[in-house]
C-alpha cells in the first residue's frame, strides 16, 4: 500500500519554496519515497527512506510530512483494536500509537517477550521474521506485517555483546570418536 503525503513549510530559510505546500510525495511499502516538486521547473526525485527527504528538507522543523491519507493506519487500527479491548491483562500492549518514523503506521510496544511472541502468532505472524538492532543499551526485537501497517514492539535491556556472553557453541554437534573434541 502506498502512502501520500505532502512536504507542509511554515518557513522558507532558504527564500526559495515559499510557504505552504512545497512538494507532494508518496512512500511505498519498502520505505522508498517519491517526492515531486512542483511549479515553474518542476522535479520528481527518488529517495531510499522518508528520514532522508526529512534530513534534507526539514529544516529543523521548518517543513513537516503530513500524510493525505489515513488509510492504512486506519486499517492497521482496525485490526488490533477488537483484541486490545479483550485481550487478557499479562499480554496487553503497554502503548498502541501511530509509529514515530513512518505516522501512517501502527506500533504496538510490549513490556515482555511473551506478550509480543503471543501478538505475533495471534496476527498469524513467525517470529523468525522479526529484526533485532541495539539501540541506547536496549536490544529492540520488531516483527511486521506483510502488508507494513503494523509494527510490533519490543526492547529488552542489554546488548548483543552480553547476551553473547557465556554462550558456547560447537562440541555437542561433533562426533564423540573424534580426537580433536574428546582430548
Amino acid at each position: 500500500m502506498t502512502a501520500t503525503f505532502v512536504l507542509q513549510r511554515y518557513s522558507d530559510p532558504s527564500g526559495v519554496s515559499g510557504l505552504g505546500v512545497v512538494a507532494h510525495g508518496a512512500e511505498f511499502d519498502d520505505g522508498s519515497v517519491a517526492l515531486h516538486w512542483p511549479g515553474e521547473h518542476p522535479s520528481t526525485a527518488v529517495w531510499g527512506d522518508l528520514r532522508d527527504v526529512e534530513a534534507t528538507h526539514g529544516h529543523e522543523g521548518a517543513t513537516v510530512v503530513q500524510y493525505t491519507d489515513n488509510d492504512r493506519l486506519l486499517k492497521a487500527y482496525q485490526l488490533v483494536m477488537p483484541y486490545v479491548l479483550t485481550s487478557q491483562e499479562h499480554v496487553t500492549p503497554l502503548r498502541v500509537a501511530p509509529h514515530p518514523d513512518h505516522p501512517d503506521r501502527l506500533r504496538l510496544v510490549f513490556q515482555t517477550e511473551h506478550a509480543w511472541k503471543w501478538w505475533v502468532a495471534l496476527l498469524d505472524g513467525s517470529t523468525f521474521a522479526a529484526t533485532h538492532e541495539e539501540v541506547d543499551g536496549e536490544i529492540r526485537t520488531t516483527w511486521i506485517s506483510p502488508d507494513g501497517d503494523l509494527w510490533l514492539q519490543y526492547s529488552e535491556v542489554g546488548t548483543f555483546t552480553e547476551l553473547l556472553e557465556g554462550e558456547t557453541y560447537g562440541t555437542e554437534w561433533a562426533r564423540h570418536d573424534d580426537p580433536e573434541v574428546t582430548s
